[in-house]
């Protein structure tokens, strides 16, 4: 079997429902998590740790539309 060229009907697509989960995976739990890691490691409770990583959640539950945004034009012809 022989890779050609890939198909430019392809390569510009939108981002599907499946890549925009895992990209809203990306931007809110992994910051979330990464946070109540990185307050474990420093020390703190379950509880506190919780908040932080909570508050980064949010954080990046609020920065995803803009991201979305940004991800979108890449993808279209829309001028910037």
């Amino acid at each position: 079997m022989e890779l050609g060229p890939p198909d430019p009907a392809r390569v510009a697509q939108l981002p599907t429902v499946g890549r925009l989960s895992a990209l809203g995976a990306a931007a809110v739990l992994v910051p979330g998590i990464g946070v109540f890691v990185i307050g474990r490691l420093a020390g703190l409770g379950n509880g506190p740790a919780g908040l932080w990583g909570l508050l980064a959640m949010l954080i990046g539950m609020c920065l995803f539309p803009v991201y979305l945004r940004r991800l979108s034009r890449r993808f279209t012809d829309e001028p910037r």
